[in-house]
């Protein structure tokens, strides 16, 4: 049960603080303190009067969530993605454009004044985008099946888990790349392809890669696998072959090779299966 802390100094998990957000820090969680102790919070902006619950503190910092709002900050907006709240592939949605600009130029501030001993004047204000929104080029998605299914699931983690969101549309990249998750994903269903299990070190599909041309709209697709080269040899090149008669900006399929057990992505040894081995970009 939690415990709402009146005073004192906030040593346990699942103590409730009440608390003024003033900042955001570097990874995108918001910054506040509560009886002197420094925490970090989830989806938190600065302004944001909230009572917040600790999910792990140590001697120096706690990380807490929002548990209710008692005043939200001006500087918040709805998130233009529906899965913000769970999916843990973005962090500042809930705040207004501007908004972000000026507290990552804060950020960028503090970094030089307080690490760098630098005079924080001579950082210039951030730069925004032409457009915060359907920009994103290059993706990678985690491969997972439901339990007792061969349904193939891709997307991003849930914030601090490895619990898998399943994104079908995503608003930081574009709907060509959309579109080619879901080809890919209806792919390896076909040709039942098992997703990797990170805890039994079972299954073939770890991750699935692209990268998309905004010059002239090509993609070329890795599938990161469990395997060794040369393994699943035709069945690979099938499923190659029905990914580019399906998504015509898919101009070529590769396979890397990555057997390792852990979180790390892509092995050493790639390899083009199918079409183009490389896309080109103009750079501006």
């Amino acid at each position: 049960m939690a415990k709402k802390q009146s005073g004192g100094v906030i040593r346990n998990r699942g103590d409730v603080v009440e608390m003024t957000i003033t900042s955001m820090a570097p990874g995108g969680e918001a910054f506040g303190k509560a009886d002197d102790l420094p925490v970090f919070i989830e989806r938190g902006a600065p302004g944001d009067v909230v009572e917040v619950e600790l999910f792990d503190v140590r001697k120096k910092f706690a990380k807490g969530k929002i548990a209710r709002f008692i005043k939200p900050s001006p500087d918040r907006q709805e998130p233009p993605c529906k899965l913000f709240k769970v999916c843990g592939g973005c962090q500042w949605q809930h705040l207004e454009y501007s908004k972000q600009l000026a507290h990552k130029t804060s950020i960028v501030k503090q970094a030089m004044q307080h690490i760098g001993g630098l005079d924080s004047s001579i950082v210039k204000d951030c730069m925004g985008a032409e457009n915060p929104l359907f920009y994103r080029n290059k993706v990678q998605f985690p491969v997972r099946n439901p339990k007792d299914s061969t349904r193939i699931l891709a997307g991003y983690f849930k914030p601090d888990s490895h619990e898998l969101v399943n994104i079908k549309h995503c608003p930081v990249q574009s709907e060509a790349l959309d579109r080619m998750l879901e080809t890919v994903k209806e792919v390896l269903e076909l040709h039942e392809i098992p997703a990797y299990n990170e805890r039994s070190g079972d299954g073939i599909v770890r991750h699935i890669h692209a990268r998309e041309s905004r010059s002239n709209g090509t993609i070329l697709v890795t599938l990161v696998v469990n395997l060794e080269v040369g393994d699943y040899q035709e069945v690979l090149e099938a499923v190659a072959d029905e990914i580019l008669a399906r998504h015509e900006q898919i101009i070529g399929v590769a396979v890397n090779y990555n057997t390792m057990r852990g979180n790390r992505i892509l092995g050493d040894t790639t390899v083009l299966i199918d079409g183009e081995d490389a896309i080109e970009e103009v750079l501006r």
